[in-house]
C-alpha cells in the first residue's frame, strides 16, 4: 500500500469514516504544535528500537510479541533491532531460528528470523546505564531519518516502568526504572548517539498515558504513544509496524494510528475492548495543557470547605485507572478530562477550568481509542491519590510537576483536618 493510500485510511480513521478497531473508535483532535517547535515533515527510512524486560512471568506474551515483529522484520527503509532479556522458569519456547535463553541479547529482526548481534549477559534492565547504552549503540549502529523507542514490560505510571526479577547487583535482585531514570537513560542514549529526539517514543505497558510522564518525555521525543489503563496480555498488534515496511517515508502520527488501529482490532478480537485505553499525544503540544493543570492546581480548597467538598466529589466521580481491591496497590491516576467535567456539573462557575482543559487536551492528544468502560476517557491521566495517607512521597521528586505536588499536599492535608 502507497503511501498516499495509507494517508486515506488513517484519514478516514480519524474522520470516522472506517471502522477503525471493528468497533473501538480512534477519536482524533489535533497534531498542531503550540510551543513553537515544529514536527519534522521528512523523512524516508526509520529504526524501531525495541527494549523489553521479560525477565518477568510475562516471557511468554513478550515472545508472542516479539514473533509479530518477525512477521514484518527489516527491509528497505526500515530496521527493527531489539534488546531482550529472558527470564529461567517461565518459557522454553525459541524464537523463530533462535534457541530458547535466558540472558540479555541484542537482535535484528528479520522477516521470519531472527539474527542475533551480541550476548551481553545477565543485564538489569532496570538499570538506566543498560536502557541508555542500548539506545546509543542502536542509533549508531541503525542510522535513519527517524526512530522510535518501544519500550515493553509492566509499568506503574510515574512509579516504575519494567520490572527485572533477576536484577545483576540490584537490591533484593528485582529492579525497575523510576520515571526518572527511565528520563536519565533515554536522555544519556540520545546524547551519546547524538541523536535529537525520537519521533516516537511508546509504551507497551499499561499506565503511561499520564501528564507526568508526557511532562517529563517531553524533550525527548516528538509523540508518546501510551494507555492511561493497565493493558490486556496481547499487547500491541506489531503487525501495524508493516507500514513502515509499505511506506517508510510514514510519519509519526501515521504510524501512531496504524498502531491505535491495531490494538483496537486485537482487542476486539480477544474480547478486552470493554476497558481499552490507547492515545498518542503531540510533546510538542503541552504548553497549554501545563497551564490548564495550574489553573486546577491553583485552586484553594483548603480554605473553602464547599470547594473542597466539590473536588472530593469529582475526584471519586472521575474515570480512574490502576484500581485495585487493595488499595495501597491502586496508581490512584484519574483522567484529566474527566476530574473537570465532574468539577464543572457541580460548579458551573468553574465551567471555564473544564473549557480550558478540554481545548488544552485536544490540541496535546492527537488520537485516541478506548471501550465502554473507559469512554470518559480524554488521553491523559495525572495522580491523585484520596488522602493523604495514600500520597506517595516519591512524587515529590518530579520537579515538572511541582505545581501539582503542591496542590494535592495542601487539599489532602486539608482533608485531614
Amino acid at each position: 500500500m502507497g503511501g498516499k493510500a495509507v494517508g486515506a485510511v488513517a484519514l478516514a480513521c480519524v474522520l470516522g469514516l472506517a471502522a477503525c478497531g471493528q468497533g473501538t473508535p480512534i477519536f482524533p483532535t489535533t497534531s498542531a504544535s503550540v510551543d513553537g517547535r515544529q514536527h519534522p515533515m521528512e523523512g524516508a527510512t526509520w529504526t524501531v528500537l525495541v527494549y523489553m524486560a521479560a525477565d518477568t512471568p510475562r516471557e511468554a506474551e513478550g515472545l508472542a510479541s516479539l514473533r509479530e515483529l518477525v512477521d514484518v522484520g527489516t527491509g528497505p527503509g526500515l530496521y527493527i533491532v531489539a534488546q531482550v532479556d529472558r527470564a529461567q522458569g517461565y518459557s522454553h519456547a525459541p524464537l523463530a531460528n533462535l534457541p530458547d535463553w535466558t540472558t540479555t541479547k541484542r537482535l535484528l529482526v528479520l522477516p521470519g528470523s531472527v539474527q542475533e548481534l551480541a550476548d551481553l549477559g545477565e543485564q538489569d534492565m532496570g538499570d538506566a546505564a543498560t536502557l541508555s547504552d542500548f539506545i546509543a549503540w542502536g542509533v549508531r549502529a541503525y542510522p535513519a531519518d527517524r526512530y522510535a523507542l518501544v519500550l515493553w514490560d509492566h509499568a506503574g505510571a510515574w512509579t516504575a516502568f519494567g520490572v527485572d526479577e533477576d536484577a545483576p547487583g540490584a537490591d533484593g535482585g528485582r529492579d525497575a526504572l523510576s520515571l526518572t531514570e527511565l528520563q536519565a537513560g533515554i536522555d544519556r542514549g540520545r546524547s551519546e548517539a547524538g541523536l535529537s529526539q525520537f519521533a516516537l517514543i511508546g509504551f507497551d505497558a499499561g499506565l503511561m498515558a499520564t501528564y507526568e510522564v508526557a511532562r517529563v518525555l517531553s524533550p525527548h521525543g516528538e509523540y508518546l504513544l501510551a494507555s492511561e489503563e493497565v493493558t490486556p496480555g496481547h499487547g500491541w498488534d506489531y503487525g501495524a509496524l508493516a507500514l513502515l515496511r509499505q511506506d517508510p517515508a510514514s510519519g509519526p502520527v501515521v504510524l501512531g494510528q496504524r498502531l491505535l488501529e491495531g490494538y483496537g482490532q486485537r482487542a476486539q478480537r480477544e474480547h478486552t475492548q470493554d476497558a481499552l485505553t490507547l492515545s498518542l499525544t503531540d510533546l510538542y503540544a503541552l504548553d497549554d495543557l501545563t497551564r490548564a493543570v495550574g489553573r486546577f492546581a491553583a485552586l484553594t480548597p483548603e480554605s473553602n470547605p464547599t470547594l473542597a467538598a466539590m473536588i472530593v466529589e469529582a475526584r471519586s466521580s472521575a474515570l480512574e485507572f490502576g484500581q485495585s481491591p487493595d488499595p495501597t496497590q491502586a496508581s490512584h491516576l484519574v483522567d484529566l478530562g474527566s476530574l473537570t467535567a465532574r468539577m464543572a456539573e457541580q460548579t458551573p462557575h468553574q465551567s471555564s477550568l473544564e473549557v480550558k482543559m478540554q481545548e488544552a487536551l485536544g490540541r496535546a492528544v492527537v488520537a485516541r481509542t478506548q471501550g465502554s468502560q473507559t469512554s470518559a476517557s480524554t488521553g491523559l491521566a495525572i495522580y491523585f491519590p484520596p488522602s493523604l495517607s495514600r500520597y506517595d512521597a516519591g512524587y515529590d521528586a518530579l520537579p515538572e510537576v511541582t505545581e501539582w505536588q503542591r496542590f494535592l499536599r495542601r487539599f489532602l492535608h486539608g482533608l485531614d483536618r
